[in-house]
């Protein structure tokens, strides 16, 4: 039954994947990135004039003008917010050097991304819910808003949650250490601005019973870790950008009142937001009479928390893509604590 099922999930997702990338986003920041990979090509020399001409040749009118005005009036410096995501980059240099179109090259890795994270929702929901229920999870679970987006948008994001729940699937499921520490590290490369996520998760590594006994970072490792994931942040600022301090121009940096408003405008925007579904069912679940959470999941939903508050302190713009990989996480978890299975025991068909 589960092979099944298995086969089915791959139909549907694959389907899913398809239609998504007949209905792109060409979000504004498509042609930022596509500037960027001329830039290492061609250099600086009139840069964003030979992007609007790759749009003029790959855009409907209407779209065009729209990113060509972007493009025109780009505040000075604006690359140095999208250079920091070196692996995203050479990946569309890399499509488009095999022969796909500039645009059709930023959407590809969404699209697989979008696949894989598809994929490992279903291998996850697998492992704590019973089949037919870990198929249903996982249909819906990838036809929430914040993971459709992911598909359809030309950035790393997509990428990065791809990776980023790698990591989270590989802690839970105590695999070797070096996988999810590897991913993690990987993450910052594709987003930069990862490294307070990759902070918080080494963090519970060290201090919580977040994965399987045994497989905590060591006295020595945990530092040492730290130290290669802001070397990671360090590196990228010096050799790709023009500007090493080029985060402080975030319009929210410059001044409290600035960082008073976002944080308005984060709260009135979560309150619609999946987080609040999350946080009742989380609450629900931990006082519901017969239903006793072990301490590896509080401590695992606590790092998760304690991603969205440092992310929040840091980053007041809540945009729920942001937390795909976090939210497919806690629901998965969540579900497993009301089903009643506990990871590793064998789930019959």
């Amino acid at each position: 039954m589960r092979a099944k099922l298995f086969i089915g999930y791959i139909a549907f997702i694959s389907l899913l994947t398809a239609l998504l990338g007949l209905v792109p986003g060409h979000n504004g920041d498509l042609g930022y990135y596509i500037a960027c990979v001329i830039e290492k090509s061609e250099g600086p020399r009139n840069l964003f004039q030979k992007t609007s001409d790759v749009l003029l040749k790959e855009l409907p009118p209407q779209e065009f003008t729209r990113h060509h005005e972007r493009l025109m009036n780009s505040d000075p410096g604006i690359l140095d917010f999208y250079r920091v995501k070196p692996v995203y980059i050479l990946l569309i240099t890399l499509l488009h050097s095999l022969g796909f179109s500039y645009i059709f090259s930023t959407l590809i890795p969404s699209l697989l991304s979008y696949l894989g994270i598809g994929l490992l929702t279903f291998r996850w929901a697998s492992l704590v819910l019973q089949p037919v229920l870990a198929l249903l999870s996982s249909m819906l679970i990838m036809m929430l808003y914040p993971a459709i987006t992911l598909a359809r948008l030309s950035t790393p994001d997509a990428l990065s949650h791809l990776v980023l729940l790698g990591s989270l699937y590989s802690i839970y499921f105590g695999k070797k250490i070096f996988l999810p520490v590897l991913l993690l590290l990987l993450s910052v490369l594709i987003r930069m601005d990862n490294i307070v996520a990759v902070f918080v998760i080494l963090t519970a590594m060290r201090f919580l019973p977040v994965g399987s006994p045994g497989r905590r970072l060591t006295s020595l490792s945990y530092p040492l870790l730290l130290l290669t994931a802001a070397g990671l942040a360090f590196s990228m600022n010096y050799f790709l950008e023009t500007d090493f301090w080029w985060f402080t121009r975030i319009s929210y940096l410059d001044s409290g009142k600035q960082y008073g408003r976002q944080v308005l405008l984060y709260f009135l925007t979560m309150s619609a937001s999946l987080l609040v579904v999350l946080i009742l069912f989380f609450v629900i679940t931990y006082f519901s009479p017969g239903k006793k959470m072990s301490e590896k999941t509080k401590s695992f939903l606590l790092m998760l928390l304690l991603v969205v508050v440092a992310r929040f302190l840091l980053f007041p713009s809540f945009e729920e893509r942001f937390l795909t990989a976090y939210y497919i996480s806690a629901i998965l978890i969540l579900a497993e604590s009301v089903s009643g299975i506990k990871t590793g025991e064998v789930i019959p068909a």
